[in-house]
């Protein structure tokens, strides 16, 4: 029983299948973003950023979901089932509603 319990914790072992996933990250004029933290959801401590070209690779375990976010843009999310080299992920920017203030009377008004 104990053999059999070894075996079959062996093979699950072999089945996690380690991927690379690498490429760019770009914005919708496909100009390069840099310091992009790209990490593995649910595991905030295996991460990494782009560089000054917007270049990044990680280890991702098969089934992994590759998380890509900074700030004035809205996140993107990938999943990892296959090795990649050549992977483009595009951002789009937030939009934010534009912000006014009136002042009157030593009072201040936020007008959307």
């Amino acid at each position: 029983m104990l053999w059999f319990c070894l075996l079959q914790t062996t093979s699950f072992a072999q089945q996690v299948k380690e991927l690379t996933i690498a490429g760019n990250v770009v914005d919708k004029e496909n100009n390069p973003v840099t310091s992009v933290s790209v990490y593995i959801k649910d595991k905030a401590a295996i991460g990494t950023s782009t560089d000054s070209e917007g270049k990044f690779s990680i280890k991702a375990n098969y089934g992994d979901k590759v998380l890509f976010s900074n700030v004035g843009y809205n996140p993107s999310e990938h999943l990892a089932i296959e090795s990649k080299s050549n992977l483009t992920i595009t951002l789009s920017k937030t939009v934010r509603p534009s912000m006014r203030l009136w002042w009157s009377d030593s009072v201040m008004y936020n007008v959307r």
